[in-house]
């Protein structure tokens, strides 16, 4: 069974840089660029993701995903990663974190471990 991504408000050039590193067959991709409530809800309502990866520094994907009721584990993807990003994304809710240059192993590892609880927090705490 294939794992349901929504790339949620990346930027063009992360989306393209990712999609092409997922293992092709072992995952089905939603892009959705719009950060709109309705939208994300819809969006997360028809495709029923698996994971949602969204902009580590972007706190109006967080609001969306709150304002949507996410209960989807979160990977926040940074364009240029750095630590103190890394901490915030973590503290903010997020199940794990990266960011280029993505590797397929890792891309693999990182949404399958999201998915099934073995990586960092299991749900996205949307209070925080």
């Amino acid at each position: 069974m294939q794992q349901r991504v929504l790339l949620l408000g990346l930027e063009q050039a992360t989306t393209a840089a990712l999609e092409t590193a997922l293992p092709s067959g072992a995952f089905e991709v939603c892009v959705l660029s719009s950060l709109e409530p309705a939208e994300v809800r819809a969006a997360i309502e028809q495709f029923r993701p698996s994971v949602i990866c969204a902009p580590a520094n972007s706190p109006e994907s967080r609001r969306a995903l709150q304002a949507a009721g996410a209960r989807t584990p979160f990977i926040a993807v940074s364009a240029k990663p750095n630590p103190k990003e890394w901490l915030e994304a973590l503290q903010g809710g997020a199940s794990d974190y990266f960011g280029p240059p993505f590797d397929q192993q890792q891309v693999r590892w990182v949404l399958q471990s999201a998915t099934n609880g073995s990586g960092m927090p299991t749900i996205l705490s949307l209070t925080a």
